[in-house]
């Protein structure tokens, strides 16, 4: 048996393309795509593009399809044991035979720039198209979430704590971690150097422009967006978790203050500047926002607990006991049973 593989990112391109470009020849690609036919792809692109010269619907097409060529999980299946690397899978099929199974990633740095550049320049054609900017937006954090390196090192350090208890699919997604880690890079790798940067760049980008169009923004077949400042608010908000979620706290922190210039009032990207500074493990700061946050909101039991966790962290052990106190009759009975436990360790100390 030779060796062959399996295109592990092919399903999440076709989802892009189905998702953000509902459209007879969108649906021909992900035909193709399927059949890996590349040649026709590019016809179906040309054609499409001439039919519809201005459509920002082709070029967001476009940057889904350079992400798709750009970057490559495989599933590699072989009969002999690889010798470049110990981490692979050795199964028995039901003949008896062996197989090893491993994974490669391959990212093609030319064919992402492909997509960026196609990106900005529509961006540039038509900057009221918000939908630009989200696909853009995505696949720098799809990027930035694959190549998260803690996410990689935890994947490595359960791997080789819980080894043998661990299932196939565990030992599958070891497997594809390591491989991310030691991708094969082709053409300049510097487009991707940055990657949590990009994003908070790219949203950046689209909140400076909703001060220009005054939030009236357009999707991709140029309707104009419903509560177009709300969708843009939302999804501000879910860009600055994620990023908070991978540990860039930097750049959350770069775009969570740029939104709080435009809306200083906003109370989640303050709770948010809150929260960044205290998993950042910056106490002092974190206090001085939510000594502010619990006189704006003093009966928000969620303030309240993370001043209290800040207190404690500062040493101002009594301020923390007077709040976990009345803590205690929260409605919320996972900040009830918190502050339960914190009162009964401060007992003990």
């Amino acid at each position: 048996m030779g060796k062959r593989f399996i295109c592990l990112f092919s399903l999440l391109s076709l989802c892009a393309l189905s998702l953000f470009a509902v459209n007879p020849h969108a649906d021909s690609i992900s035909s193709y795509l399927k059949q890996g036919d590349t040649a026709s792809v590019y016809k179906e692109f040309a054609q499409w593009q001439k039919e519809e010269p201005n459509s920002p619907n082709v070029a967001d097409t476009w940057a889904w399809f350079y992400l798709a060529s750009g970057f490559n999980q495989n599933m590699r299946i072989d009969s002999v044991a690889p010798t470049h690397t110990e981490d692979f899978m050795e199964l028995i099929e039901n003949d008896g035979k062996a197989i090893f199974l491993y994974m490669d990633v391959k990212i093609r740095c030319d064919s992402l720039k492909k997509g960026f550049d196609i990106i900005d320049r529509e961006i540039a054609k038509h900057p009221d198209c918000i939908d630009l900017y989200r696909t853009k937006g995505e696949i720098l954090m799809f990027l930035a979430n694959k190549c998260s390196h803690e996410s990689i090192e935890k994947d490595h350090v359960d791997f080789h704590h819980e080894k043998g208890s661990m299932t196939d699919d565990q030992k599958i997604k070891y497997l594809m971690s390591k491989a991310l880690s030691h991708p094969v890079y082709e053409g300049d790798p510097s487009v991707i150097s940055n990657l949590p940067d990009d994003v908070a760049n790219v949203y950046s980008m689209m909140l400076d422009r909703s001060r220009v169009n005054s939030n009236q923004w357009y999707d991709l077949f140029d309707k104009k967006v419903e509560n177009g400042e709300s969708v843009m608010l939302e999804w501000l908000q879910g860009i600055v978790l994620s990023l908070m979620q991978n540990a860039n706290y930097q750049s959350a922190s770069k775009l969570n203050d740029n939104v709080l210039k435009v809306y200083p009032d906003r109370y989640d990207f303050r709770t948010n500047k809150a929260l960044i500074s205290m998993v950042s493990r910056n106490f002092e700061s974190a206090l001085a926002q939510l000594e502010v946050l619990h006189k704006d909101f003093p009966k928000d039991d969620i303030i309240s607990m993370d001043l209290a966790e800040v207190y404690l962290h500062t040493g101002n052990v009594k301020s923390a006991k007077k709040l976990y106190k009345t803590l205690l009759k929260s409605s919320n009975k996972e900040v009830s049973q918190t502050a339960k436990k914190r009162m009964e360790t401060l007992k003990k100390m």
